[in-house]
């Protein structure tokens, strides 16, 4: 065996001694001198800020005081306690436990994210120090400018500066970079930019909380769709929570329903039940059943009720007056793998995969488990249980020709310098049904609007397609239907011929003057679409139409925002949204 060289071993020698004098360095440095090491510098990490479509902030960082201990300096922790308490609002004996039993590390902190005044107040104790061991350290925080508006799309960060919910969540990676080493360089994250237009957000906000308190609903959820791309144009849910304060707030209030939140549909599924029957062959546009209010199978001793007699029906008719006998019979002309297999292509059963946590799959129960109940049940959306976003995503394959798109939120992520890093286009997922298919129950659809029960949607102009329902809520204690708790829905897509919108509102537990989808969540989609029509500039036949003769010259129209609310009276919406624009004004 080779001996170590003299020079190696010279080499270990001096490493040796070179640790062992700065060990001694130190202990001299604190045990004898009296001196400390300095508190760690926590690494300076932005996360990047989440904008909406048009780039205005949903949310952004910004530095907030938190109070924290460093135990080499701490002297005088009772004293320190007493100072505190009235400071931060504390019982004096909580601070001293903090501040001598309770600490984890020799660098804690005592409270995070104080306020402004309180760290004021403390930066006063310290110059005159009479404060020991402690400091104020500047840390990154979150600010959410449009509060409840966004909030279950924007979700949260926890004291950490770590996405807790939503998009905060989901896309926390791009949102924060990873922890970097050097103190003396700062970091950013990448721009998170969402489908969401805010004007439109703020539309249907309103829309939604009307509904919510006008109904005394247990909640109210509406989304809307750009039919051609599968992009969400809005996105709200009430009730709602500030996500700068959400601690304050249940999870009741901060659940994210729309992707979360799973239900029996009702009749809105017949559309999708129909389309099947259509795509499978076992039935055309032009089939007929006879409705005598109660659908009878004595042959499987199946019954159901109707809402009433409707005689001959064809599958529009079924649409029209929510026929559940003509639905049944329908259900009749295929197999439970036939339709089973069809609502599985159109997503149900499924997660849609849109960006956010803990979406619902939905129940679509294997057919080897169904009664035989089970197939006319299912085709008039009972027995299965969705959720708001897979309804809209169905309906994606009737605006696309019968191609089912993929569901996003997120636009682009670029850096802070404005380098796109990703882009989310429009995705097809699989076709569905025919266009012929698609087409013919849009017009079915649009059927219900003029004569059915989606008359309260109609608008001079424009063609709507709509189907409405009305389910029972389901007590899952027992397994059975509440008497008295239900849902009111209607599903909206416009215009009918080249279809730009897809919009869709559930009201769950309504306690005001009716039930029915078509009574509630009808009137919701009606003003909705007047709004969405006039901002996104979609054409109606009563659209007036000018004839320019040689060029005009526009003066603008400006709006002068004081302490009191302008006066838009005459204005058009156009003005009016650049005025809200300019000046942030909190609408209520």
């Amino acid at each position: 065996m080779k001996k170590p060289s003299l020079k190696r071993i010279d080499i270990i020698k001096i490493i040796a001694l070179s640790t062992s004098i700065i060990v001694l360095i130190n202990f001299i440095s604190v045990m004898v001198l009296g001196k400390s090491p300095s508190p760690p510098e926590i690494p300076r990490i932005a996360r990047g800020n989440i904008v909406d479509r048009n780039g205005r902030i949903l949310a952004f960082q910004k530095e907030v005081p938190s109070l924290a201990g460093w135990v080499t300096e701490l002297k005088d922790e009772k004293e320190s306690a007493l100072l505190l308490a009235p400071i931060l609002n504390i019982d004096e004996k909580i601070i001293y436990d903090h501040l001598t039993k309770e600490r984890q590390s020799s660098y804690f902190y005592i409270k995070r994210q104080i306020s402004e005044d309180a760290a004021g107040k403390i930066e006063e104790l310290l110059d005159a120090q009479k404060l020991k061991g402690i400091r104020i350290e500047r840390e990154f925080g979150r600010s959410y400018p449009e509060g409840e508006l966004t909030s279950h799309i924007t979700g949260y960060v926890g004291y950490d500066n770590i996405g807790l919910d939503g998009i905060e969540y989901t896309l926390n990676g791009p949102l924060s970079p990873k922890q970097i080493v050097s103190t003396n360089k700062q970091e950013y994250g990448h721009n998170v930019h969402l489908t969401i237009d805010l004007n439109l957000q703020y539309f249907t906000a309103i829309a939604a909380k009307e509904a919510y308190e006008t109904n005394f609903a247990d909640s109210v959820s509406v989304i809307a769709m750009d039919a051609k791309n599968g992009e969400i144009l809005s996105y709200v849910s009430y009730p709602t929570y500030d996500p700068n304060n959400f601690n304050l707030y249940t999870q009741s209030e901060r659940t994210n329903r729309i992707a979360q939140q799973s239900y029996e549909p009702g009749s809105v599924y017949k559309v999708f039940s129909i389309a099947s029957f259509l795509e499978l062959d076992g039935i055309t546009t032009q089939s007929e059943f006879f409705c005598d209010g109660l659908y009878v199978n004595e042959e499987d001793s199946v019954t159901i009720n109707c809402l009433g007699n409707h005689g001959w029906v064809t599958p529009e008719d079924i649409l029209v007056h929510s026929c559940n006998d003509g639905t049944a019979q329908a259900s009749e002309t295929v197999s439970q793998l036939e339709l089973y297999s069809m609502l599985k292509k159109f997503g149900f059963g499924n997660q849609t995969g849109i960006t956010f946590n803990g979406e619902s799959n939905g129940i679509l129960r294997d057919p080897s488990t169904w009664s035989v109940r089970s197939k006319p049940t299912i085709s008039m959306g009972q027995e299965i249980s969705v959720s708001a976003i897979q309804v809209v995503t169905a309906a994606t394959a009737l605006t696309n020709s019968g191609v089912l798109l993929k569901p996003h939120i997120v636009k682009k992520i670029s850096t802070q310098e404005g380098v796109i890093k990703k882009v989310y286009e429009r995705e097809p997922v699989r076709e569905v049904i025919t266009p012929e298919v698609a087409k013919s129950v849009l017009e079915m659809m649009k059927a219900t609007t003029e004569r059915g029960t989606g008359r309260l949607t109609k608008i001079d102009g424009l063609n709507i397609s709509t189907k409405t329902g009305t389910s029972q809520i389901t007590n899952l204690d027992t397994g059975t239907y509440y008497d008295d708790r239900f849902i009111a829905s209607a599903l909206a897509i416009f215009p009918t011929e080249k279809p730009e919108v897809i919009m869709y509102v559930v009201i769950e537990n309504p306690k005001g003057r009716s039930i029915y989808g078509s009574k509630l969540a009808v009137p919701v989609i009606k003003n909705l679409v007047d709004d969405f029509t006039n901002y996104l500039n979609i054409p109606t036949d009563s659209s007036p139409i000018y004839k320019v003769e040689s060029n005009i010259n526009l003066s603008s129209q400006e709006i002068r925002i004081g302490k009191t609310i302008p006066n838009f009276i005459g204005l058009s919406k156009r003005v009016v949204l650049s005025a809200l624009d300019k000046k942030r004004l909190n609408l209520l």
